[in-house]
């Protein structure tokens, strides 16, 4: 993968944190009111890495567009809409990276 940027969601999230039983993994749920603009990262990848990586996603997560503040939807990780009901709200961080390092 290579690294293009920085950027942020519009605010219409809430992040998420869950375990798959070996490793911790965001999410993010679009939201009608409450919602954060979150921390993110925008990669660039081959078709073939972009195939091994979706293959390997595991449920709760799957990919969707995400909406960027500037306008701009990207794919990125959404989490199904019962994820509350599994992992915990880390939308007071907005931030996957900080998060991790708590």
């Amino acid at each position: 993968a290579v690294f293009l940027e920085a950027t942020t969601s519009a605010p219409h999230y809430k992040m998420y944190a869950f375990s798959d039983g070996t490793l911790q993994k965001p999410a993010m749920l679009r939201t009608p009111a409450g919602g954060v603009a979150c921390h993110l990262e925008l990669y660039e990848l081959s078709a073939q890495a972009f195939a091994r990586f979706i293959a390997a996603i595991p449920a709760p997560l799957g990919l969707g567009k995400i909406e960027l503040a500037d306008g701009r939807r990207v794919s990125g990780f959404i989490g199904e809409a019962d994820i509350p009901a599994y992992a915990h709200d880390i939308s007071h961080l907005a931030d996957w990276r900080k998060y991790s390092r708590t």
